[in-house]
């Protein structure tokens, strides 16, 4: 029974590879082989990438990105969710979030997951934290206080 046995090989890219050395042996006569792609591996994995934390202060706008690893395929959708702190309504662009950071006296932390998907295949869960800071406000009349994060108005005494 004819063999054919490849050796030397060398992966160039995605679907590409050289052959450095081919033999047959066993064969009376001309043999004909047909080659068949097969694939040695599953689907690369779909990753994002960690996203890097944030920091606001209270009312500014934020916005969080997800970046996918490089070596992964383009992801057709992206799934957010809000993991902790203070609630808040975001606007989900697919692969970015939009959101007002939250008031917070003494501050705050919001954290958020994002996963990405191609088909039915999905990533790991990223997560998103925004550390929102505290602010001293003064109310007119008084020492430095802790304030509701609201504006003031202040009125000229006299």
């Amino acid at each position: 029974m004819p063999t054919l046995r490849i050796s030397k090989t060398t992966a160039l890219a995605d679907h590409k590879l050289r052959l450095a050395k081919v033999t047959v042996s066993g064969a009376s006569a001309t043999p004909k082989f047909r080659i068949a792609r097969a694939v040695a591996s599953g689907p690369v994995p779909l990753a994002l990438q960690p996203i890097p934390d944030t920091t606001a202060e209270a009312f500014d706008p934020v916005t969080v990105t997800a970046v996918v690893a490089p070596t992964s395929p383009t992801p057709t959708g992206y799934s957010w969710r809000q993991i902790s702190g203070p609630a808040v309504t975001f606007q989900d662009n697919g692969v970015s979030i939009l959101f007002t950071a939250p008031p917070a006296m003494a501050g705050a932390t919001v954290v958020f997951g994002v996963t990405a998907f191609v088909g039915a295949q999905a990533s790991s869960e990223a997560t998103a934290t925004t550390v929102v800071i505290p602010h001293i406000y003064w109310i007119a009349g008084s020492d430095a206080v802790w304030a509701a994060l609201t504006k003031q108005t202040l009125a000229p005494v006299g």
